[in-house]
């Protein structure tokens, strides 16, 4: 797994997400070693996910490494970026059992990158799913999973 601490992305910064905040949005940051997931073909031991909640002031990760906790209703944004400032990282799309039901996710803003969904007021559980993305012209996925609690 991508050690985010030792490199120093608990402190990433607000401005990564450059739309407006939504009050209650859980933003979900997936860090991607593409050097390391390149050279190994596999992307789920190079991405961590980080994760900011309700305007809190720094980042962190909240839950298991490639769980993102959140509740019923909330609004979840997703944004995909490299370890190394000399890649770019896409998301392509969502898939799987979260997609179907829970959140769909869509491309809110094509410039930054990032990607909105709000979690099924109804939903209560985890939730598999799967992220594509596309950096240096090689296409990954990895499956995360969503844990939503109804409150």
């Amino acid at each position: 797994m991508l050690d985010i601490y030792r490199l120093g992305l608990w402190s990433v910064k607000r401005d990564l997400f450059l739309d407006v905040e939504i009050m209650g949005a859980v933003d979900v940051l997936i860090v991607i070693d593409t050097d390391g997931a390149a050279s190994s073909g596999n992307l789920r031991d190079n991405v961590s996910l980080v994760e900011k909640v309700d305007g809190a002031g720094s980042w962190s990760k909240r839950c298991c490494d490639l769980i993102t906790c959140c509740k019923a209703g909330q609004t979840v944004k997703w944004k995909a970026v490299p370890k190394s400032p000399e890649s770019a990282v896409e998301i392509l799309e969502f898939k799987g059992q979260m997609v179907q039901g829970v959140c769909k996710p869509i491309q809110k803003n094509i410039f930054t990158g990032i990607w909105e969904g709000q979690i099924n007021p109804s939903s209560n559980g985890r939730y598999q799913y799967s992220v594509d993305l596309v950096f240096d012209g090689i296409r990954m996925s990895f499956d995360p999973y969503i844990l939503v609690n109804k409150e």
